[in-house]
């Protein structure tokens, strides 16, 4: 098997073993609490919330796009973090301004305006927060770029990732009771999510405070040089090119059918809310399942034979859902989603560590903008295409081999065919040192029968450790 050490990127400054320990947890711990505040703003509740506001397949394209459009944002973010002395003050105030921004979203539906109004007003305010939201990534991964020693970054991440997933697993249990009983507590929808957006977004504040005791490495002093070479450094690397070819495209075959996943289960599929909550409650599982064992890969054999491998697997998301039924999918779609959220966590992590080892220390942030906002981008545009192209094909379904096929089965069969034209395109990225994908899936095999033998054994010491 042919394992290969990756190259290493210049060195950082390294905290004191104490120190570096006590931010690295730290980290993790906000990590956690920001999953929270995820949980909370994009339940199943928050689409129902939506749908019951008046949004319909256009407004949820739009409002699927706007968080990727903003994306564009972390160029600017990019460029602020260059010129920053220091980053704690700035990301801290971006952050926690756009999830606050929150209350007044939910709070729309309380004024005396008509329908389209009220949308229009979320709409805008969705994407205010958003834009702040957006400018902060940069500052903040250059920052943890910085903290995070090479040799363990990707086990570091991945076990960050594993904690995080078992922290979001425990929330979204009550989530879902909650979600099953709010009405028999005489809560309406909207009086229900403004109580789980409240707590949530209290969570996401207390995270980005923790970053007031999280050291931070001095930034690598900013080179003076033209503000478009600086704009135009990741596409200038063969290798940072190569990843961003294929992100976009993947990122815009992805969105245009994700985007309405939900959106069909509740309203054409019509799953009983507490169900839905329960499917997307699993792919939890798949994250905490898999995170730790993708870091180990990723640092053992580079992120492109994982991002192959994933973008490989990744059609069968839009298939399933174009196949299922409403009586077999909460069956279906409990399983599946926890072998899917394994494929996405491997692609994110994978991500992670091509983006902060392949980037130069003193314009990381370009390069963490440059992956995050383009990508992005493509998908918010594809979101949005999606939604037009949902109401041009609303009325043609056909009935074909026993059963009917609408509009929104037509929008995942183009989002499969649309995934299999990206397989090429991943076996194209460069990573220089990074194994054959094959040589994964041989450690795969490997690994994976002796961790299901000791599993029972390792549960056992959690427990008593516990």
């Amino acid at each position: 098997m042919r394992a290969r050490r990756l190259s290493a990127a210049p060195m950082n400054p390294i905290a004191p073993p104490g120190v570096l320990k006590r931010s690295l947890r730290l980290v993790t711990v906000a990590g956690s609490l920001a999953l929270v505040y995820s949980a909370a703003i994009s339940s199943p509740m928050s689409t129902d919330f939506f749908r019951r506001m008046g949004f319909g397949e256009v407004e949820f394209g739009i409002l699927s796009g706007i968080p990727m459009l903003m994306l564009g944002m972390q160029f600017l973010g990019a460029l602020w973090g260059n010129r920053l002395q220091s980053r704690r003050a700035v990301f801290m105030g971006l952050i926690i301004s756009g999830r606050l921004l929150w209350i007044p979203i939910i709070l729309v539906p309380l004024l005396p305006v008509a329908t389209g109004h009220r949308t229009a007003i979320m709409l805008a305010l969705l994407a205010v927060s958003s834009l702040l939201l957006n400018l902060g990534p940069p500052i903040w991964f250059s920052w943890m770029g910085d903290l995070i020693p090479r040799r363990i970054l990707s086990r570091y991440w991945g076990g960050r990732m594993r904690m995080m997933q078992g922290v979001w697993l425990l929330t979204y249990i009550p989530l879902v009771l909650f979600g099953f009983r709010y009405q028999a507590l005489g809560l309406s929808l909207p009086q229900a999510f403004f109580l789980i957006t409240v707590l949530g977004v209290a969570a996401g504040v207390v995270d980005i405070l923790l970053f007031l005791w999280v050291w931070e490495p001095p930034p690598a002093p900013a080179r003076e040089r033209p503000l478009l070479e600086t704009l135009l450094e990741p596409m200038r690397q063969p290798s940072f090119r190569s990843y961003m070819v294929w992100n976009v495209a993947y990122s815009a075959s992805v969105m245009i059918g994700a985007a309405f996943m939900l959106l069909y289960v509740l309203k054409v599929l019509a799953l009983p809310l507490w169900e839905v909550m329960v499917i997307w409650w699993m792919p939890g599982i798949g994250s905490m399942l898999s995170s730790a064992f993708w870091g180990r890969l990723i640092d053992r054999f580079g992120s492109r034979p994982i991002l192959v491998l994933c973008t490989g697997l990744k059609p069968l998301a839009p298939i399933v859902f174009f196949v299922i039924t409403r009586e077999n999918a909460f069956a279906i779609l409990c399983g599946f989603f926890i072998f899917d959220n394994m494929l996405n966590m491997g692609s994110q992590l994978a991500t992670n560590g091509f983006m902060l080892r392949m980037a130069p220390r003193e314009n990381r942030g370009m390069f963490v903008a440059a992956i995050s906002s383009l990508p992005g981008i493509a998908g918010g545009l594809s979101a949005i295409a999606g939604g037009y192209l949902l109401k041009a094909w609303e009325g043609h379904g056909i009935h074909l081999l026993g059963r009917a096929w609408d509009h929104y089965q037509y929008l995942f069969l183009l989002s499969a065919l649309l995934r299999l034209l990206c397989i090429p395109l991943a076996l194209r990225i460069r990573e220089p040192e990074s194994a054959h994908t094959m040589d994964v899936l041989s450690a795969m095999v490997e690994d994976w029968p002796s961790r299901l033998v000791s599993l029972p054994v390792a549960l056992f010491r959690r427990i008593r450790g516990g």
